[in-house]
């Protein structure tokens, strides 16, 4: 492995974490198929976007693609929006603080990644528009 791709530890535990994550995410996907009437039609594309999401962010991850930063905000924000759909008035209070801990922890992960992307790569460039002439 050359300096340029070496993955910092905290990547690896992050990766294997969501690797995890994801195994359990496709089983529950399988097992609350359609026909089980256990979550709406938004729960389960919002389930399954979360999933692949997961997926791309482990990849992104583990190889040290400089876009890891996005994948693991845009994946926070499947999390979050998946922690509202769910948040239903006979309040369950179990998975409802399963995903805000999840929600925190992946906060402060996308916190880390962008600290060390933005250590190995530097910062991202900006695009330069140039500007309408009449």
């Amino acid at each position: 492995m050359s300096a340029a791709t070496k993955r910092p530890l905290g990547f690896s535990i992050f990766a294997v974490f969501l690797a995890m994550q994801l195994c359990g995410n496709l089983v529950a996907l399988v097992a609350a198929g359609p026909a089980s009437g256990m979550q709406t039609p938004l729960e389960g594309m919002l389930a399954l976007l979360v999933a692949a999401l997961k997926a791309v962010t482990v990849e992104a991850l583990w190889r040290v693609r400089p876009w890891a930063t996005r994948a693991s905000g845009l994946l926070s924000a499947a999390v979050v929006a998946l922690l509202v759909v769910r948040w239903r008035v006979p309040l369950e209070v179990v998975p409802v603080l399963g995903m805000l801990f999840l929600a925190g922890f992946l906060a402060m992960c996308t916190f880390y990644v962008h600290q060390r992307i933005q250590e190995r790569f530097g910062p991202p460039a900006g695009m330069r528009v140039p500007r309408p002439q009449p």
